[in-house]
């Protein structure tokens, strides 16, 4: 008796294991309406001047590259891109027998939104968007400088933008919430 309720719970587990490992969100997909978009200046909170300019630019490539979206003007757009750009850490993670820096952590955190023309409430937001990035020092072999590093940050952060406004709500994860605001209709 003990042998088939032990059979059984192993089944049921087992079970239970494949519907909640086949479970998927609805995705929450960019309004159709959608077809023109700006993204100006990204506001900069930081001590470090003109990295707000060199991101911007670069989430800008990503959406012309991807194509789906135009770029295009204020008066024209259909929906508008807010980007914060909140704290910026350079942060030493290894050191050598000599206290020299042999790795470190650039550590960047942003607030991001996305409105819809004329509206003021965004369509989504994400409070606290980080991007972190690994990376030997440049004196080491396969090192690369700090403005490497931060370009190659801007790169998998555009992407997550771009990701993020296009296929869904849910696809960047920030340091803290997240919100897609409910909507009285």
């Amino acid at each position: 008796m003990k042998k088939i309720s032990l059979v059984i719970g192993c089944w049921l587990l087992v079970i239970g294991l494949i519907g909640c490992a086949g479970y998927m969100p609805a995705p929450q997909i960019l309004p159709p309406n959608i077809k023109k978009i700006v993204i100006p200046t990204f506001e900069n909170k930081t001590i470090y001047y003109g990295i707000e300019e060199k991101f911007t630019l670069r989430v800008i490539e990503e959406f012309l590259r991807d194509g789906r979206l135009e770029i295009t003007k204020e008066e024209n757009a259909d929906a508008l891109i807010k980007g914060e750009i909140t704290r910026y850490v350079l942060e030493p993670l290894t050191y050598t027998a000599d206290f020299v820096v042999k790795e470190y952590k650039l550590w960047v955190i942003f607030d991001l939104a996305l409105y819809e023309k004329d509206k003021e409430e965004p369509l989504w937001e994400e409070k606290n968007l980080e991007g972190v990035y690994r990376f030997l020092a440049p004196t080491l072999p396969g090192g690369i400088t700090e403005e490497d590093a931060r370009e190659e940050l801007w790169n998998i952060l555009s992407r997550d933008i771009l990701h993020r406004t296009i296929y869904g709500f849910g696809t960047v994860t920030g340091a803290s919430e997240r919100k897609i605001p409910s909507r009285s209709e």
